[in-house]
């Protein structure tokens, strides 16, 4: 009976610990769709649309996936944030930025796009 019990009870902690862990992550104030609003070059700043007339967005999903879409095609991709350090990749890109407060900057080429989450 003791065995029974000590492995119902292991079974509880197991389900609460991973019940935990996910729910912090779908609670990541980081998370949505960041559109971007401008893209600078050269010290010049112009409109996201002279880029992609059908715009670009990074959806940023738990687990540090995402979701690239330029123009109307998108691609999958990763994630990652160490402080305000961030970093995406997929759809054949790769870029470093920051992230803070709901507004990303990521560097491309040497065009810095800027990326507003207006969740």
């Amino acid at each position: 009976m003791k065995k029974i019990l000590a492995c119902l009870l292991a079974v509880l902690l197991l389900a609460l610990a991973l019940g935990c862990s996910s729910g912090d992550d779908k609670n990541d104030p980081n998370l949505g769709v960041y559109t971007a609003k401008t893209a600078e070059y050269s010290g010049i700043t112009l409109n996201v649309d002279q880029f992609f007339e059908k715009g670009f967005t990074i959806e940023l999903k738990s687990g540090g996936k995402c979701k690239l879409t330029a123009d109307g095609e998108s691609a999958n991709g990763k994630w990652t944030l160490d402080g305000t350090k961030f970093h995406v990749e997929g759809g054949g890109i790769e870029c470093d930025g920051t992230l803070e407060n709901g507004v990303m900057s990521i560097d491309y080429d040497g065009v810095v796009f800027n990326l507003i989450n207006e969740a």
